[in-house]
C-alpha cells in the first residue's frame, strides 16, 4: 500500500469515526430501535461483555460517566487502550513505537483478552445485577 493511499484510509477511518460518535451523541440507543442489538444477548438471555457500550457511549459524550460506567464499565475504563490502539495503527513515530511495545506488547494483549473474558464472566453474576440498576 503506498503512503498516499494509507492517508486516504487513515482519513476516511477518521470522518467515520466522528461520524458514528455524532450519531451517538444526537440519538440515544436506549430510545433508538434501529441501533444494532447485541446477537449473543438475543440467543442466550446473557450478556455478552460488550452489551451497554452503545448506552456507554451515548452518556460519555453527554458527560455522564456515572451512568456510562454503569452501563458498561469494562468498556469505559478500555476505551482510552483501544484509542491508544487506532493512534498506534494510524500514525508513525516515537509515540506509535512506544505505544506498539509498551500497551500493544503481546503481554498486554493477553492481560487484555483475559480481563475482557473474565468481565463476561462477572457480568453476568446475579450479585452484579443485583448491584448495578441498569
Amino acid at each position: 500500500m503506498t503512503a498516499k493511499h494509507r492517508r486516504g484510509l487513515i482519513a476516511l477511518a477518521i470522518v467515520a469515526g466522528i461520524g458514528l460518535l455524532c450519531v451517538y451523541f444526537a440519538f440515544s440507543p436506549a430510545e433508538c430501535g434501529w441501533f444494532p442489538k447485541c446477537s449473543f444477548k438475543l440467543l442466550t438471555g446473557w450478556d455478552c461483555p460488550s452489551c451497554g457500550a452503545q448506552r456507554a457511549i451515548h452518556a460519555a459524550l453527554h458527560g455522564n460517566f456515572r451512568i456510562a460506567l454503569a452501563y458498561n464499565p469494562f468498556m469505559v475504563v478500555a476505551l482510552p487502550y483501544l484509542a491508544a490502539a487506532a493512534i498506534a495503527s494510524a500514525f508513525k513515530g516515537n509515540v506509535a513505537d512506544w505505544i506498539y511495545s509498551h500497551l500493544l506488547n503481546r503481554t498486554a494483549l493477553l492481560v487484555y483478552i483475559a480481563l475482557y473474558c473474565l468481565w463476561a464472566v462477572v457480568r453476568n453474576m446475579p450479585a452484579y445485577h443485583a448491584w448495578n440498576p441498569f
